[in-house]
C-alpha cells in the first residue's frame, strides 16, 4: 500500500515539538508506529517512509522546503528535521541543486565494543555492517537487528548499550580532553531502548540525549531509557559506578522546549527529574507520570546491568592535569600515577586521547 501527500494538503498543524523553542508547522504522520520504525529514503525532492510490512508513505516535495519541517504524530511525539536529514543522507534542502562538494573527512568519535546478533551504521545514507572494533563517526545512525544488542564507547568514555530493534544517531560530539568546560555531546534516540554510563563530556559541558518526547540532560550519571513506537518513553536511573560518587544515586533531568546548538541543549525547561528507585514515563502529549517498578517496561533493569558489565572494558581518558608548579614536581608525579578509577591512567593527555581515537 502506498500513501502520498504534499505539505500543502497534509494535516499541517501548529505542533510544539519538545526539541524546538517555538511552535512551527510540523507535518503530521497519522501512523506513529510507521514514523518511528520506518526506513527513510530520499527520492528527488520527495521523502519516502517504508514500513517493515512494505507500506510506503510518500511526502511529496518535502526536500523543497528551505527549512525542513519536523515530522510528528497527532499526539505530538516528534522526529526532528535534522535526524531525517541524517537518516536519508541528505544535506540541507537549499544545497540540493548545487554541485556536490567534496565529502569532508569523517570525524571519528567512538568505536564498537560488543555486538550480539547484528548491527549496522547508516553513514551518508548507506548501511554498513558493524563489527567489534569498528570506529564510529559523528552523524552515524546506529541500528540493531531483532534479538541483537550493541555496546559502544565514545572518546570521552561515555558507554552505551542499545537493545534489539533500536536506532540512535550520533548527532554531535565536541570533546577536548584537556578542557574543563565547553564539551558537548548530542545523541538522538529514534526508537528502541538504551542504557548509558556518562563520560567526561557530561562533567565538562553536557551530554544530551534527544528522544521523541524530551531531552535527557546528563551531567554525570547512569541511566536507561526505552521509547515505544507510539512515541511514549520511560526513564530510570542507577547508582554511580565511577568517580568520587561511586555507589550514590544517579540523577538526571528531563527537559523540553529547547533547541540543540553545537551539542548543547539551550533554553529548555525541566519537565521532570529521574533518580534511583523511580521510573518516569513521558507521553507524546507531554504528560509526566511516575510509574511503579511493577509496571515499568521489563527491559529497563537488564539493559542497565548490561551496560554496567560493559563499562570496565572501556578506555576512559583521565581528567586534565593541573599545570605543574615550581617545586611541586613530586606532587604532580603522584597525581599523574592514578586515574579517576584509582588505577594507572590509560589516557590522560591529549596525545594519548588522540592515539585512542585512532584505535
Amino acid at each position: 500500500m502506498t500513501r502520498a501527500f504534499s505539505p500543502s494538503d497534509v494535516l499541517a498543524a501548529q505542533a510544539h515539538s519538545p526539541a524546538t523553542t517555538e511552535a512551527r508547522n510540523a507535518l503530521i504522520v497519522p501512523d506513529a508506529h510507521l514514523l518511528f520504525s520506518a526506513d527513510f529514503k530520499r527520492s528527488g525532492s520527495n521523502l519516502i517512509l517504508t514500513g517493515s510490512d512494505g507500506e510506503r508513505f510518500t511526502i511529496s516535495d518535502y526536500f523543497r522546503h528551505k527549512k525542513l519541517p519536523d515530522l510528528a504524530t497527532p499526539d505530538g511525539a516528534t522526529l526532528g528535521a535534522k535526524i531525517i536529514e541524517t537518516l536519508t543522507g541528505s544535506g540541507p534542502s537549499h544545497q540540493y541543486a548545487q554541485a556536490t562538494p567534496p565529502a569532508p573527512s569523517a570525524q571519528v568519535i567512538g568505536k564498537v565494543e560488543k555486538i550480539t546478533g547484528s548491527a549496522t551504521a547508516i553513514r551518508n545514507g548507506v548501511a554498513i555492517t558493524l563489527n567489534v572494533g569498528d570506529t564510529l563517526n559523528k552523524s552515524d545512525v546506529l541500528q540493531t537487528g531483532a534479538g541483537s544488542t550493541l555496546g559502544i564507547s565514545l572518546l570521552d568514555g561515555t558507554t552505551l548499550n542499545l537493545s534489539a530493534n533500536s536506532r540512535m544517531a550520533l548527532s554531535d560530539f565536541l570533546f577536548d580532553v584537556n578542557a574543563t568546560g565547553g564539551n558537548a555531546s548530542h545523541l538522538t534516540l529514534v526508537q528502541g531502548a538504551f542504557a548509558f554510563v556518562s563520560g567526561l563530556v557530561a562533567s565538562t559541558g553536557g551530554l544530551n540525549i534527544e528522544t521523541p518526547v524530551a531531552n535527557i540532560g546528563i551531567r554525570g550519571t547512569v541511566g536507561v531509557a526505552v521509547c515505544s513506537t507510539d512515541g511514549r518513553c520511560e526513564f530510570t536511573a542507577g547508582n554511580e559506578i565511577s568517580g568520587p560518587r561511586v555507589g550514590q544515586p544517579s540523577t538526571f533531568e528531563l527537559q523540553a522546549g529547547g533547541t540543540y546548538v553545537n551539542g548543547q541543549y539551550i533554553n529548555g525547561t525541566s519537565i521532570g527529574t529521574v533518580t534511583v528507585g523511580s521510573t518516569v514515563q513521558v507521553s507524546p502529549t507531554g504528560q509526566v507520570t511516575s510509574v511503579p517498578a511493577t509496571v515499568a517496561d521489563p527491559i529497563l533493569a537488564p539493559l542497565m546491568q548490561q551496560v554496567i558489565q560493559l563499562y570496565p572494558q572501556v578506555t576512559v581518558p583521565g581528567p586534565p592535569a593541573p599545570a605543574p608548579q615550581p617545586g611541586n614536581q613530586d606532587n604532580q608525579d603522584n597525581q599523574d600515577s592514578q586515574d579517576s578509577r584509582g588505577r594507572a591512567p590509560r589516557a590522560v593527555t591529549a596525545a594519548a586521547a588522540r592515539h585512542h581515537l585512532s584505535y
